[in-house]
């Protein structure tokens, strides 16, 4: 999140470079800082509509295109996080509070009125922004410099910067500037770079600036700010300056600065997990560090779902589908493991919820029980892949949920926004479910990869089956969408009518009022006061013929 108002007093101490003055740069860019920085210029580009995970990633291959076309740079590194250190829960914590509050916040400015199109949450709708950046990346020509790194990224970009004496670092968070780097090491902000037409960077110099201030360390002026936020520069320097630097407090806060990067312990294989290991999503990454590295051992393994944008006045849409996750984690834990915890919303807050995971027997019925329902619903010829997993995660839901109306269905499924809170929740709850095929998608690929060559798995045969099935599902940018952004995939509408009545007639769920014609949120609404009015009068009705009851409870039994 880095320090209040350090790059505000730093400021003035920036650099205006053009690119031929940082020929022979190499650049390593800040994987998360560049998804959001993505977001903003596709947003910006066209206000009047948002803009799908595709676009932001097509938006974000061209900034990288940009930089190495409009000037001398050359992108040797995009890193992105892969573990949640220990120390940083709080934050996370902290991050996920101010997501649901601002959802919260919209869902109550609105809460007799229609769910407008939600522009100005911004990328608060985007939960899987830097992993879909992160999935087009490792199809593109970044590939090769793309990587998740076994901690957060900022502390693995410093690093490798460090090892290269002119390298320059794209990012959005000011803690960069506190590394110790070479020399001639830079620092630019996304926002402070222009690519084009004319490429433009304005860069922070740690060393010109530690030299320019008479610091021994950019370290002492950063705890001075964070002491005391709102003195001018030259009284932060002036406390700076005089700091104990051998104080616990102080050896405390530079410690995330000063530490060495290194693999976690217990982290079996790397080689032969490092292809399974890249392709995971950072929330999955997280959970699969904890279970695989004995840095984590005898701890509780802990899951940060992302925040959907739902209807917060009712259950969090991550209360379905969580039998599949359950799967997901049950073929990662630890042995002597039984228990996962997941953070998800509860009411108007974040809560942590403790699940017990599968046993071997257990696991073993779940997945065959999968296999059978994707069989059916994936590779159906009738339907494009991208429909067929929708389909089976439609049907998943419809296990617990009351029925929604068809035609409210198909909208969802079709991406047509109605601008209602039933839209938005059943959106959220389908999201929320194909996700959690996602999630067990990606712990089938490091089960395959830390078992490879074990004969005694007991559930290789029908792990190795879904792993297959798998191959199928679409990516972040094919398959999530955000409520009111212009559809991705055009569904034929008779073939989606006819595959909802099919999936409901299969699923027992034959009420024909369900199948009716499309209604405006006014005339469901009348429809259902007239209904209460008639069964209403069908109850007075009822109690005018009945035969006065005495008020001995035992006269029910009658005579005798």
């Amino acid at each position: 999140m880095g320090i209040s108002g350090l790059q505000s007093n730093l400021e003035p101490y920036a650099l205006q470079l053009k690119a031929q003055e940082l020929g022979g740069y190499v650049a390593c860019i800040d994987g998360p800082g560049l998804a959001y920085h993505a977001y903003n210029l596709a947003a910006a580009a066209d206000p009047a509509r948002l803009p799908s995970y595709r676009d932001i990633n097509a938006t974000a291959i061209r900034w990288l295109k940009s930089l190495e076309d409009d000037s001398s740079i050359k992108v040797s590194a995009i890193l992105f996080d892969g573990a949640l250190p220990i120390a940083k829960r709080n934050e996370r914590n902290e991050r996920m509070q101010q997501y649901v509050q601002r959802m919260s916040s919209f869902r109550f400015n609105y809460g007799t009125s229609a769910c407008p199109i939600p522009r100005h949450l911004g990328s608060v709708l985007y939960p899987l922004l830097a992993p879909a950046v992160r999935e087009a990346l490792s199809g593109s020509q970044y590939a090769q410099v793309t990587r998740n790194v076994p901690g957060e990224a900022d502390d693995w970009i410093a690093a490798f910067a460090k090892g290269r004496p002119r390298s320059i670092v794209f990012t959005s968070d000011t803690d960069l500037l506190l590394f110790d780097y070479g020399s001639e090491a830079m620092v630019s902000f996304f926002r402070d770079a222009t690519i084009s037409p004319m490429a433009a960077f304005t860069v922070y110099s740690p060393t010109d600036i530690r030299r320019r201030l008479k610091l021994t360390s950019l370290l002492c002026l950063a705890y001075a700010l964070q002491e005391s936020y709102g003195r001018s520069l030259s009284e932060n320097v002036q406390k700076a300056q005089s700091i104990d630097t051998g104080s616990a407090t102080y050896l405390s806060f530079i410690r995330r600065y000063t530490s060495t990067v290194q693999i976690p312990n217990g982290l079996t294989n790397p080689a032969v997990l490092e292809s399974a290991l890249q392709g995971l999503d950072v929330r999955v990454s997280e959970f699969v560090h904890q279970s695989l590295t004995s840095d984590h051992r005898n701890t509780v393994p802990e899951v940060y779902l992302p925040a959907l944008f739902e209807d917060t006045k009712q259950t969090s849409a991550w209360n379905l589908a969580r039998d599949l996750r359950l799967l997901a984690y049950t073929l990662l834990v630890p042995v002597g493991c039984n228990v996962v915890r997941e953070y998800t919303r509860r009411g108007q807050n974040p809560a942590p919820s403790d699940y017990q995971t599968y046993s071997e027997l257990e696991a073993k019925a779940k997945i065959s029980a999968l296999s059978i329902a994707t069989t059916k619903c994936v590779g159906n010829a009738e339907y494009s892949p991208y429909l067929q997993w929708l389909l089976l995660a439609t049907q998943m839901i419809l296990r617990d949920l009351e029925p929604p109306y068809a035609f409210l269905l198909a909208r969802v499924l079709s991406d047509k926004f109605d601008q209602t809170w039933e839209y938005t929740h059943l959106h959220a709850r389908v999201s929320a479910t194909l996700y959690s095929l996602r999630i067990l998608k990606q712990c089938i690929s490091v089960r395959i990869a830390v078992n490879r060559g074990r004969e005694d798995d007991f559930l290789s045969e029908g792990i190795q089956k879904l792993h297959n099935t798998f191959a199928s599902f679409p990516t972040i940018a094919d398959g999530f969408t955000v409520p009111g952004e212009v559809p991705v995939t055009n569904i034929d509408e008779p073939v989606l009518q006819e595959a909802i009545r099919d999936l409901y007639t299969s699923l027992g769920i034959e009420e024909k009022g369900l199948f009716g014609e499309a209604k405006s949120r006014r005339q469901r609404k009348r429809e259902k006061r007239e209904e209460k009015r008639g069964r209403h009068a069908q109850l007075q009705g009822q109690r005018k013929t009945l035969p006065q009851l005495s008020s001995n409870s035992f006269a029910v039994l009658g005579p005798g």
